[in-house]
């Protein structure tokens, strides 16, 4: 590193809704839905509306235009689906200053042009099992959330793993093109967030507890910068990531594709905050295990895990991997994480590897999974140099209460491993 580990200011992030409203099923409410025409509020192109149906009904009645903020109040406004509304520009559905918007559920179809801000979504069992808390289908386009909460329950303390299993559900899967996904918190999900469609942007983002993967990056030309994603609940037979793609072949088939231009950078990836966590898993940091992945850039990660695969890139062509920091979560364990760009599942060979500057684990010896695929630093198409390898007893890991995370300066000066680190403070 060129200078002492810094840390960055966390996204926007929610107090704890101690006020929250049990009666989320609530879809009629007695405030006013105001409309701020062509983004000009408080003039003569505001109008205020009371709100005698559902906020979906509202939305397709036809008095958005575009351009438009539409603004909300403190209420609770139970399933929210917008359904075929297509604006030339973007309009804006926000929660008034000082207030929170409370819905179960919400959908996006067909639609494009469209903000969602500062929303609180808590799904207390409303969403059917294997599905996600908010949905963006693939017929959509240039959606943005911004700032949202988005959880199964807003508290997990007293869950079993048969809880777990029953009432976690996945927090945000958008299959749209042109898709942000910005300065959210989401808690005590199965899968965090689902990044389907390409040109998809995922920034800035927490993901507290969860039992499937942290983040999945299907798409091409996307980035997921600066993303925080911890707690990993081990509760079924699903083999937990915190952040996976795989290619998908025309027949729908993984290993059969290529994802093509994604950037991972900047993320961290924190198998647990407190050792006595229940039900712990061993997270798999950034498992790439179906490619073909393509000019792919994965750069100032820092990866905590207790798992072999700190990064693992399995079918390549020319990926770079630099500017990690991937290390052991328990020092004391006999499982090292390592950093490999390996051959494809069916045997093709990498080409045009970087792994450079990265602070990885030291002597991990080479390994081979049943189907005989090789994982090791060192591989054909695959240019290493400019590494650091410490040995467990050099790594000293400190979490506080909150769980921010402290790391030594492993390069003593050097620019190598993650050159800044973000708090995993929920």
């Amino acid at each position: 590193m060129a200078s002492k580990t810094t840390f960055l200011k966390p996204a926007v992030l929610f107090a704890a809704l101690a006020a929250f409203c049990t009666a989320c099923s609530t879809q009629f409410v007695d405030e006013p839905v105001c409309i701020s025409h062509r983004g000009v509020a408080g003039e003569a192109g505001e109008t205020c509306h009371a709100l005698n149906t559902s906020l979906s009904d509202f939305f397709a009645a036809g008095k958005i235009r575009s351009g438009d903020i539409v603004r909300l109040k403190q209420s609770a406004y139970g399933s929210l689906k917008i359904e075929g509304m297509r604006f030339d520009e973007q309009v804006l559905l926000v929660a008034e200053p000082g207030h929170n918007a409370f819905f179960e559920r919400v959908e996006v179809q067909q639609s494009s042009n469209l903000a969602l801000k500062g929303l609180s979504v808590t799904s207390d069992g409303a969403v059917p099992p294997d599905t996600s808390i908010v949905q963006i289908d693939r017929g959509s386009k240039n959606i943005v959330l911004d700032g949202l909460l988005v959880q199964s329950a807003s508290n997990v303390d007293q869950w079993t793993d048969s809880d777990w299993r029953a009432s976690a559900r996945n927090g945000i899967t958008s299959r749209g093109t042109d898709v942000v996904i910005k300065n959210s918190v989401l808690r005590n999900v199965r899968h965090g967030i689902s990044a389907i469609g390409d040109g998809s942007l995922v920034q800035d983002n927490h993901i507290v507890n969860f039992s499937g993967d942290g983040m999945r990056g299907l798409g091409s030309d996307s980035s997921f910068l600066r993303n925080s994603i911890r707690n990993c609940f081990d509760v079924d037979e699903n083999h937990d990531d915190g952040f996976q793609s795989w290619s998908l072949g025309e027949d729908g088939k993984p290993g059969k594709g290529v994802v093509r231009n994604v950037v991972l950078r900047g993320n961290l990836i924190l198998n647990y905050t407190d050792p006595n966590q229940p039900y712990k898993c061993s997270l798999q940091g950034i498992g790439l295990f179906d490619g073909i992945y393509e000019d792919w850039i994965i750069e100032d990660n820092t990866v905590i895990v207790d798992h072999w695969h700190g990064i693992t890139v399995m079918g390549a062509r020319n990926v770079r991997v630099s500017h990690n920091t991937v290390i052991d979560r328990n020092p004391l364990s006999t499982i090292s994480p390592w950093i490999s760009i390996t051959q494809h599942k069916d045997g093709r060979a990498p080409v045009g590897g970087v792994v450079s500057e990265n602070v990885m684990m030291r002597g991990i010896p080479v390994r081979k999974d049943n189907a005989g695929h090789v994982f090791d630093l060192h591989q054909p198409g695959v240019d290493v140099r400019d590494n650091l390898e410490l040995d467990p007893s050099e790594v000293d890991l400190f979490l506080s209460s909150d769980g921010k995370v402290e790391l030594p300066d492993f390069a003593q000066g050097k620019d190598i491993g993650a050159r800044f680190l973000i708090s995993a403070t929920n």
